[in-house]
């Protein structure tokens, strides 16, 4: 098997935000319930977590090469 690469500093720091970002979404609807932070789901920031999805499948993706 051939060894894993180390990761760059780039890629720890985007792993980090991505990270943070499911972090502060979870303490919100622990701290304020899940009605307030469900307006964060709605509308056009949808497509904001749709693109926090699609980041983290990417990354882990290129991660595992």
């Amino acid at each position: 098997m051939p060894e894993p690469r180390p990761q760059t500093g780039m890629q720890r720091f985007i792993v980090l935000i991505l990270m943070s970002m499911g972090f502060v979404v979870l303490f919100g609807i622990a701290v304020f319930g899940k009605d307030r932070v469900g307006d964060l789901f709605s509308g056009s920031l949808k497509y904001l977590w749709i693109g926090v999805l699609l980041a983290i499948g990417y990354f882990s993706a290129h991660l595992r090469k």
